[in-house]
């Protein structure tokens, strides 16, 4: 009897292992992907040209540029809405069965002359974009560099953009719509 449990107990073992592990292509191409992200994020941390910001919830930093400073003095807060202009990008290039992206490719964008500015809630932004707009003014426009922990984590968002992505963005504070 005691022999038919551990028989019993090293099938089922091995069953559980088996499902659990994933196709190791897609593990490989996490971690890589993971890594290529994270060493386009420090170069970026260690270019005396980029300011860090850390995040109010203690998630980690932004690093971010000044490229057109603004006249308005309102501060935004983390109930305010803003109106913006953006355009996100990604950071590196890279190929496999499931990312295709080169760096500098967009992933959203909404700029003149053809967009509108959209509205924003500050609280219902990624963490790294929540932490640059609570510390911009209307009329800045920012380049801001975010990681992962900043951004969507080791989850891909709603719209495709990848786990364990670094996310940059060119941000213009055009108008507080509620403070």
């Amino acid at each position: 009897m005691m022999k038919k449990f551990w028989y019993l107990a090293m099938i089922m073992l091995c069953a559980m292992v088996a499902t659990s592990c994933g196709d190791d292509d897609d593990e490989e191409v996490d971690v890589e992907w993971a890594k290529l992200n994270q060493e386009a994020f420090f170069t970026i941390s260690a270019n005396k040209e980029y300011k860090a910001l850390k995040s109010q919830s203690n998630a980690g930093s932004i690093y971010y540029k000044v490229l057109k400073e603004g006249t308005g003095t309102e501060r935004i807060y983390y109930n305010s809405t803003v109106k913006c202009y953006y355009t996100g990008s990604y950071v590196v290039t890279y190929k496999s069965d499931k990312i295709n992206v080169k760096a500098g490719d967009v992933f959203d964008s909404a700029e003149p002359p053809y967009q509108n500015a959209v509205d924003f809630p500050v609280k219902s932004v990624v963490d790294g974009f929540s932490t640059a707009l609570q510390n911009m003014h209307v009329g800045d426009r920012w380049e801001i560099w975010m990681n992962s922990n900043m951004g969507y984590g080791s989850s891909s968002s709603s719209s495709g953009i990848p786990a364990y992505t670094t996310l940059k963005f060119e941000v213009e504070v055009v108008e507080i719509v509620e403070p």
